[in-house]
């Protein structure tokens, strides 16, 4: 539930479109939020002169090759004149997200931005907050004496005793900024529509945010990593010398994967796997001494196998130091 409201979420696109063929033929008084794939492209096109007209925008646009459904002049909120600001209105398509590109228009360079309203959406028909006329199912209401008709088809031409249909008091209408029932704007930095966020909606237009997240969470997981324990001093990891080659061309196929990663990454993967190779060949080295023999062997050899087995171990233990910083 929200307010007088309760809020019903689809699924898939064509839930959302048999939701509304239902709500429509039972007549039931609703809104709607327009699906991302298929609202339009709004843009503002900055660089032309302020008396510029619009139909000439708009031919010159068609002309290039866009599909567009409406262009208008900006004005001043406070001066209510007109501002050499002009707001293009396309339909969504890739043709149409490539307009972020365009540099040159009517012989003059102009400057191309996706379109932000930081004010308050407020339907002209039912005149509620939050959506749209074109996307109303609502009984109009008049905003000028709050009768069930549009404000465009109301006789009154000069309002005498203001009403608000929203908060239901005199002194006031309902698109007054101050009234008791009027959205506050909303906080932060808002992020003006572009050409990624453009494409992004078209290339996966019936993918649901749900099903991308799943997608994404699936790719993150991969196999686990062989691990190995560290030798303690004077010890030799028990490793067999086929399963040191396994892990290390899992490390070098993983490295490969992530080239586009950053560089840090990819020095310490290198540095492991040189680490792991170096440890195999010294496995292998330890494996063909023959540690079980008890035949007395003269005393040169003795000295000879354990001086053998200190350096190897003095070099496991360099290699160690050295993985570790």
């Amino acid at each position: 539930m929200t307010g007088e409201f309760f809020k019903l979420y689809c699924d898939t696109h064509d839930q959302y479109h048999e939701m509304l063929t239902f709500l429509e033929k039972i007549q039931y008084q609703f809104y709607s939020i327009k699906l991302k794939s298929e609202r339009p492209i709004k843009v503002v096109i900055k660089g032309l002169p302020k008396k510029a007209k619009p139909e000439d925008i708009h031919n010159d646009l068609i002309d290039l090759g866009f599909t567009v459904d409406r262009v208008s002049q900006l004005t001043g909120k406070i001066t209510n004149q007109l501002l050499p600001v002009f707001l293009v209105s396309l339909p969504r398509n890739m043709t149409n997200a490539t307009i972020f590109k365009l540099d040159k228009l009517s012989y003059l360079n102009v400057s191309v931005e996706g379109y932000d309203s930081k004010g308050v959406t407020q339907c002209y028909k039912c005149q509620q907050f939050n959506h749209t006329a074109s996307n109303c199912h609502i009984k109009p209401k008049c905003l000028k004496c709050g009768e069930p008709h549009q404000t465009t088809d109301c006789k009154i031409d000069k309002v005498e005793t203001m009403y608000c249909v929203n908060c239901e008091a005199y002194g006031h209408m309902a698109n007054y900024s101050k009234c008791p029932l009027y959205p506050k704007p909303r906080k932060g930095a808002s992020i003006k529509p572009n050409y990624t966020s453009i494409v992004n909606s078209l290339v996966r237009p019936n993918v649901s945010f749900a099903q991308a997240a799943a997608q994404q969470e699936r790719s993150k997981i991969t196999a686990p990593t062989p691990q190995q324990m560290t030798p303690r001093n004077g010890q030799v990891p028990s490793t067999i010398p086929t399963q040191t080659q396994a892990a290390t061309t899992h490390i070098t196929k993983q490295t490969n994967t992530n080239n586009a990663k950053s560089e840090c990454m990819g020095l310490i993967t290198q540095t492991l796997s040189q680490t792991i190779q170096a440890l195999s060949l010294l496995v292998q080295q330890i494996n063909s001494i023959d540690f079980s023999s008890n035949t007395p062997q003269p005393s040169s050899t003795n000295k000879h196998k354990t001086q053998r087995k200190k350096e190897i171990r003095a070099l496991v233990e360099a290699l160690l130091d050295d993985y570790d910083e």
